[in-house]
């Protein structure tokens, strides 16, 4: 396999030649480049509630943080959100690496306080994927304020 500093692809067809840039990467089986499958920090993420409501998820976290984790049946969960909606292939490409690097067994999912997944849906499809009954679990009880408010006048 080349190094990333080296050249990773030559197209034959066209003589165009890839060189190595941060966002790209040789796939070692196709000998084609992919763009290089970066990971965000997620606690910068946001979780929107079914009401449109918009929370950090580091201040959810925050909010949980003494509780003691527990486990919850997966059975339990709804399974019903139709997440990455519209996503090209390498975008979904992404989900499925972070899914498959998850740590189930380390950091537990988040629920809100209606039950519904605030955090975790990478986790919680690994988990599904190796056939797990249960996955460990905190839990918000109260809706705290939120960091923006839906206003369905401004759409």
């Amino acid at each position: 396999m080349m190094k990333d500093s080296e050249i990773i692809n030559k197209n034959v067809s066209d003589n165009l030649v890839f060189e190595r840039v941060d966002d790209f990467r040789v796939d070692a089986d196709l000998n084609v480049p992919i763009q290089q499958l970066d990971y965000s920090d997620p606690m910068t993420d946001y979780y929107v509630d079914c009401e449109g409501d918009s929370y950090k998820v580091k201040k959810l976290y925050a909010l949980v943080e003494k509780d003691e984790p527990f486990l919850v049946p997966i059975a339990g969960l709804s399974l019903r959100d139709k997440i990455w909606n519209g996503c090209t292939m390498l975008q979904l490409a992404l989900h499925v690496k972070k899914c498959m690097n998850a740590n189930v067994d380390e950091y537990p999912i988040l629920l809100d306080w209606n039950g519904d997944l605030a955090d975790g849906r990478h986790r919680l499809i690994k988990a599904l994927c190796e056939g797990r009954k249960h996955i460990l679990c905190k839990r918000l009880f109260v809706k705290p304020d939120p960091c923006i408010k839906y206003d369905p006048r401004e759409f």
